[in-house]
């Protein structure tokens, strides 16, 4: 694979100058340093419980390999040859294997070193970091066995592998009671076999014995870690200038025409052969920050924690950034910052604390772009060090030992890493936000809410591609070699349409040490996406114009046939490639498919779209924002029509829309297409008269002078404009103090609107009153739930609608994911506890604290990321604070922090929850209960949280390969678990359609026209207009006043679930109270009793039958079937 070393610049030349004043500043969030305290206790690994006798087992390998006798020199083929005849061990010569005829010599020699390294000696391991953890014993090989040209043709890595086979040999013969041998390639560097030791665990019945009888029957048990053996080389043995970057140093495989020829450059070959004499040098330099930095080993720990919830380590397939990585970038910062009177102005100071490096690590990773411009610890401080740190790809220099410590990175995982970065450092900087649950414990490597697309690319080993790179100098592999090549195609190809693309595979094997490790087939690599909602929908890329030929050029030579020549209405010409699909997702695969046709010579067969489905559960369409902004329109040309009526006793001051489907946020998308294919849903609207001083003051005539307004807006109207039909509509007619009228206006177009008019003599009113305490309670408390009704309808609502409205357009993907969150509450039948309303601000809140991912820039991933926060949100203790004001937000720490006291107040009155079950404040609302007013119940609440949960298990796929959700796993997440209620009562769809179709009209229902017997007993409830196909608005679905009645009578007793208006069944499930067996008979039980048998006469229990029994008579024909759950 070619490489080009002139790509990169290295700027950084003063080294990282990290701002201290900020992280200083950061660091006063105190709650989060004492929580991460918490998390350091906790989370440090007991190093005798999790190595049980490590060291023993270290000392007899160390003793086994001390044991081996050197060897003489001899040919490569013979010497290879005799050993594995004689030993049955397989030498791991990497890829192209030695040829039998080499001439030059290979032998073994006792090593010169044995270390301990890494995590185990450094004792910065953590529970549950690795599901495996190693410990690291490096070999140092002695330099006899080496000759000056050795870095050359992969001279080094043969004579690596050879002595790596004898270390097996050592170690099989002399521990085959205690382990297991086999091979695997170090960190994936296919150039690196190491040896791993698994350990027999020891059956403690026989006194530490293996039974042997028992091993035969059973399969053989290991201990959780293994001890990894790995061999390096001694310090002075490479010429470091001979392995620069831009130099190519493997000409193995190559054919003898082309070695004459210029190759390309070999950097990640030079890399790791410059990173084999660094084990012992990094690990003084590490041991050095320990001890002159006492925070440095504790954030070394929240180092591997945070890397370990984003899925990065030191191999190859899971980023090439690991904890060694991250270790060793802090211990460089610190060496270039120094301490005290040797302090330099770049750098970290020693004096910082664990949570302070920490952070200004996070600062540095997010700010240094290393991708593109290389970074060098310590400025470029003499000459030649900026030619020695350009190469292709991500650059950390260390110019001490001139090594890249990124090299094992690539341009995508390094994007990844910094794209976390800036995630967790933003919220660093918000001590208003959850820092310590975003930053260390929510797991942020989840593909299906990572990723807004995943599809497979599978490359066969027949494909030009791989042909050429099982040629490829530089020796990183195919998986790698193949990734890369995609990863650039892909990059030019998206431009602005991704803010990420991200590629996986699966890791290569580990293999036994008879055997030869496995070759090489076809590969699939999983590439994930980010999408940039805003652009990713474009249908043309627009290039250069004809004019700029030389840029017209390369436009059509990357496009090739796909680009066209077009004119434009403002009169331009330019280069373009439009595209046919429209979705985002099966956009990006359109145009992966034709550049890896082009660019990769790949078949489109070979692309493989990893298709959840989600967005075909509600049937999202890029089409639907074009039915919102009808709706928008419609009423638009609605507020002109009430304005425009001419005699109005008052003026309009304006009318503000509180519908969802005015705000984006509708299940379902207006359908405004001139005919009605079921009930009319109105869109609710809010008429304000300016300011008068004639409104009665009695709430009773207030009501009345609404309707008189109404019926006048209603003759006005209709004589005004043709095709309107409108009706006047009842409401809270039992109470007298609400809003008792509104007018429903119909257009033939098919928009409806549900009109309500504002009087701010009411407020005022009922806010006498509740503070008239001469008043009986009843009428008080009737006054406040009045009060707080029309304050949220009146004054929160039109603000909600405006905000929800707003961040919609702002943010695309905001609108689908809102709707496709009140589909799964729907599928859940929770609809009924929670408001459309509080639906809206959970998305609107993953959304504008989005971390530890970045924004969601699809439905798909807005929702799994709602549902993450909903299953992590702790609603008994901490409020639910949506800063509608934007990313920035305009809610101070002290208003927060109010906010959680009020909280606390409220829990502390009502330990038990009956009142406020969940506490939710926004900008305009600090009450944190408006939008919970009538729920959900304590109940309702935890299911919620339950079903959450599940979801986001199901959600959980393997991390290491890119996996994305399946078909089944969307249907698992939408499906309600029926087997959770007591009792199901199964709808009647026939006999609902019925009602609609005779309470509405035949159009109500469907084009089927009204049944002749229904019409001739309802003449007053049939069609608006004689021949007429308008349905007649409903207040409230059939379904919805059935369960409002049977809550009435059974609420006590029995909670009802209910979904959507599709639901056909409705789960309930026993209250707490009914479950108890038997409580003694006292008068006015609010519930049917009966004396069980053999109890005593004054004993009672719920008689669950009877009131199955009258549920059914309540619901007659729309209640099919009861069926009771057997538990």
């Amino acid at each position: 694979m070619e490489s080009n070393p002139k790509r990169l610049k290295t700027s950084h030349s003063g080294g990282f100058n990290a701002d201290l004043k900020m992280a200083a500043r950061l660091t006063t969030a105190s709650t989060f340093v004492l929580e991460t305290e918490e998390l350091l206790k906790n989370a440090k690994l007991d190093y005798g419980k999790a190595f049980p006798g490590a060291d023993a087992l270290l000392f007899k390998a160390k003793s086994a390999i001390e044991s081996l006798e050197s060897s003489e020199p001899e040919k490569i083929g013979p010497a290879t040859k005799r050993f594995e005849k004689k030993h049955k061990i397989t030498v791991p010569f990497p890829d192209p294997r030695p040829a039998e005829d080499l001439p030059y010599l290979v032998s073994f020699i006792k090593p010169s070193k044995i270390n301990v390294v890494g995590s185990y000696v450094m004792r910065s391991m953590v529970r549950g970091s690795q599901a495996t953890p190693a410990i690291d014993m490096v070999i140092e090989m002695p330099k006899e066995m080496f000759q000056d040209k050795d870095y050359m043709n992969m001279r080094y890595f043969y004579r690596r592998a050879f002595f790596v086979a004898h270390l097996a040999h050592a170690i099989k013969s002399t521990m085959s009671a205690d382990a297991t041998v086999h091979f695997e390639f170090l960190h994936q560097n296919e150039l690196l076999p190491v040896l791993v030791v698994r350990i027999i665990k020891k059956d403690d019945s026989d006194d530490g014995a293996i039974n042997e009888q028992a091993a035969g029957q059973t399969a053989t048990q290991f201990e959780d870690y293994v001890i990894r053996i790995i061999p390096c080389a001694p310090v002075g043995l490479l010429s470091k200038d001979k392995l620069v970057p831009s130099r190519c140093s493997n000409k193995q495989g190559v054919s003898e025409e082309k070695r004459e020829t210029s190759l390309p450059a070999t950097p990640f070959y030079n890399n790791t052969l410059k990173a084999e004499e660094t084990f012992i040098s990094y690990l003084r330099v590490l041991t050095v920050a320990k001890k002159e930095c006492a925070g440095f080993a504790d954030a070394c720990l929240l180092g591997r924690v945070w890397l370990k919830q984003r899925g990065f380590g030191s191999s190859i397939s899971d980023g090439g950034f690991g904890t060694f990585e991250w270790s060793l970038m802090l211990a460089l910062l610190l060496k270039a910052g120094g301490s005290g009177k040797k302090a330099k102005k770049g750098g970290l100071s020693t004096a910082l604390s664990s949570t302070e490096l920490f952070k200004a690590a996070m600062q540095f990773l997010s700010i240094a772009d290393f991708a593109n411009t290389a970074f060098v610890f310590g400025g470029a401080s003499k000459a030649g060090v900026a030619d020695e740190a350009v190469e292709d790809g991500p650059v950390l220099y260390d110019p001490e030992r001139q090594l890249n410590i990124a090299f094992k990175m690539s341009g995508w995982s390094a994007g990844l890493l910094r794209l976390h970065a800036k995630s967790t450092y933003e919220v660093l900087g918000n001590p208003a936000l959850a820092q310590f649950e975003s930053t260390f414990i929510v797991k942020a490597n989840v593909p299906a809410q990572l990723f807004d697309a995943v599809f497979q690319v599978t490359i066969s080993s027949s494909t030009p591609l791989t042909t050429k790179l099982k040629t490829a100098t530089d020796r990183r592999g195919i998986a790698w070699g193949a990734s890369n090549e995609a990863y650039k195609v892909l990059e030019k190809a998206y431009g602005n349409r991704t803010q990420l693309v991200h590629i996986g595979w699966k890791p290569r094997e580990s293999w036994g040490v008879s055997e030869r490790p496995a070759k090489v087939g076809s590969q699939t690599l999983s590439v994930g996406l980010i999408f940039d909602a805003t652009h990713v929908s474009r249908v043309m890329d627009l290039g250069p114009p004809a004019e700029e030929q030389e840029e017209a050029l390369n436009f059509r030579s990357f496009w090739g046939s796909r680009s066209e020549l077009r004119r434009f209405k403002d009169g331009s010409i330019l280069e373009c490639v439009p595209w046919e699909k429209q979705a985002p997702v099966e956009l990006v695969v359109e145009i992966a498919t034709v550049v890896f046709k082009r660019h990769l010579k790949l078949d489109p067969e070979s692309i493989k779209l990893l298709d959840s489905g989600m967005d075909q559960v509600l049937g999202l369409s890029p089409m639907d924002k074009t039915s919102f902004d009808m709706a928008k329109r419609a009423f638009v040309a609605f507020e002109q029509d009430i304005r425009g009526l001419e005699g109005m006793p008052l003026h309009v001051r304006r009318l503000s829309p509180i519908s969802p489907a005015l705000r984006y946020a509708s299940q379902s998308i207006p359908e405004l297409r001139g005919f009605f294919t079921g009930p009319i849903k109105p869109m609710e609207v809010l008429l304000y008269f300016e300011a008068s001083g004639k409104w009665p003051e009695n709430l009773v005539a207030i009501q009345e002078a609404k309707i008189e307004f109404l019926l006048d807006i209603h003759k006005r109207l209709t004589a005004t404009k043709e095709g309107v039909s409108a009706y006047l509509g009842r409401e809270n007619v039992e109470q007298g103090i609400s809003n008792m009228a509104y007018l429903d206006v119909v257009y033939s177009t098919g928009a409806a609107f549900r009109l309500r008019i504002v009087s701010e003599m009411e407020e005022t009113l009922l806010q006498r009153q509740v503070k008239n305490k001469t008043l009986e309670t009843p009428i008080r408390i009737a006054a406040e739930t009045a009060l707080s009704g029309i304050k949220f309808l009146y004054e929160t609502l039109p603000l909600h609608t405006q905000t929800i409205a707003t961040a919609c357009t702002r943010l695309p993907a905001l609108s689908g994911s809102i709707r496709m969150v009140k589909h799964w509450f729907a599928c859940q039948k929770l609809t009924s506890y929670f408001s459309e309303e509080l639906l809206e601000l959970f998305t609107l809140h993953a959304f504008l604290e989005s971390a530890p991912w970045c924004m969601p820039s699809s439905a798909s991933t807005g929702f799994l990321r709602t549902m993450s926060f909903l299953a992590r949100w702790d609603w008994r203790d901490e409020p639910l604070i949506v800063d509608t004001e934007g990313e920035g937000g305009a809610m101070s720490l002290a208003e927060r922090t109010a906010l959680r006291e009020s909280l606390a107040t409220w829990r502390s009155r009502d330990p038990g929850l009956k009142s406020l079950v969940l506490f939710v404040a926004t900008p305009h609302d600090s009450s944190g209960h408006s939008y919970t007013r009538n729920g959900p119940s304590k109940m309702a609440a935890a299911r919620m949280t339950r079903l959450a949960k599940a979801a986001c298990k199901i959600a959980r796929t393997k991390e290491d390969s890119l996996g994305f959700l399946t078909p089944q796993q969307v249907a698992a997440i939408f499906e309600a678990p029926l087997q959770d209620y007591d009792v199901l009562l199964h709808l009647s769809t026939r006999a609902i359609n019925t009602i609609l179709k005779t309470i509405g009209g035949s159009s109500a229902v469907g084009p089927s026209a009204l049944p002749s017997a229904a019409t001739a007993q309802f003449k007053n409830l049939g069609l608006s207009v004689p021949g007429s196909s308008i349905p007649l608005p409903m207040t409230r679905y059939p379904v919805d006043v059935l369960v409002a009645e049977l809550r009435k009578a059974y609420g006590d007793s029995m909670a009802f679930f209910i979904g959507g208006e599709s639901d056909d069944v409705i789960g309930a499930i026993w209250t707490a109270k009914a479950k108890d067996v038997t409580q003694t008979f006292r008068v006015g039980l609010p519930y049917n009793f009966v004396v069980p048998s053999g109890e005593e006469e004054h004993t009672v229990e719920l008689n669950k039958k009877a009131i199955l029994l009258e549920i059914a008579r309540i619901g007659g024909e729309m209640i099919r079937k009861i069926d009771v759950v057997e538990t």
